[in-house]
């Protein structure tokens, strides 16, 4: 399965607007380490972990302060 399918199907029990959240930042998201990170969070239902991991690549990205 794709990794793109594998979120898709992960965010899925989630709140659509969660979820759209998320595929916007996976759009963004360019480092597949990042991105593997992600998946393997949510893979084990940490929510907040991936969040977090979109938030420092976002805030890298922006030069915001973590």
């Amino acid at each position: 399965m794709a990794i793109r399918d594998t979120i898709e199907t992960l965010l899925s029990r989630y709140d659509k607007a969660l979820r759209e959240a998320f595929l916007a930042a996976i759009d963004d998201i360019r480092n597949g380490v990042t991105l593997k990170a992600v998946v393997e969070k949510l893979e084990r239902g940490d929510v907040a972990g991936a969040v977090d991991v979109c938030t420092a690549v976002t805030n890298q990205a922006t030069g915001a302060p973590a």
